[in-house]
């Protein structure tokens, strides 16, 4: 119950600074972490990468999905289907709709059930010592303990990570391979 209630804090804390960002300055933060992140050979040498679509306090993905369509690589995007985070390939020009929780997803079912090299997750709250809260209930926790050998990477705003001591961890949190911060 204790943890319950300070990944709930936390959460709120962490929404409370999100939120008095301006969009531009999250714009400008989130191409330096593009730019980072492009550097990275695990993402250079990847075919098929997970990633989310962004809301709009998240680092924005919407010039980095263009980016790695134009590189011919397999888009990988969440879909909510009943209670469980599924994938679907991502196409070129594909229209995407406002489906459950406000997250703009393509409106075909066509689920992805092949490797995924690589994950771009959105977790909420990070520590710089891996421990983390995630945003979307237990989505990414049950999608990432079926893709064990996909390399992991969360990006993030610095406001993102706190101290270590302040994020409990539980026995289902997958951890991730690489943190990717402005």
């Amino acid at each position: 119950m204790i943890q319950s209630f300070k990944k709930t804090m936390i959460r709120y804390l962490v929404r409370e600074q999100l939120n008095k960002m301006d969009f531009s300055v999250i714009n400008e933060k989130s191409k330096k972490i593009f730019n980072k992140l492009k550097d990275l050979k695990e993402f250079k040498k990847a075919n098929s990468i997970f990633i989310y679509i962004s809301l709009k306090d998240e680092v924005q993905t919407f010039e980095l999905i263009d980016y790695l369509l134009k590189e011919w690589k397999k888009v990988i995007v969440p879909k909510v289907v009943w209670n469980s985070l599924e994938v679907v390939k991502l196409k070129h020009n594909q229209k995407l709709v406002h489906w459950k929780y406000w997250i703009l997803e393509p409106r075909e079912n066509d689920l992805y059930k092949w490797k995924i090299d690589v994950a771009i997750i959105p977790w909420l709250a990070f520590s710089l010592t891996w421990k983390r809260v995630w945003k979307w209930w237990w989505y990414y926790d049950q999608f990432l303990s079926k893709n064990i050998n996909t390399y992991k990477i969360w990006i993030c705003f610095w406001v993102q990570v706190l101290e270590e001591d302040k994020i409990p961890v539980e026995k289902h949190d997958v951890p991730m391979d690489k943190v990717i911060y402005d």
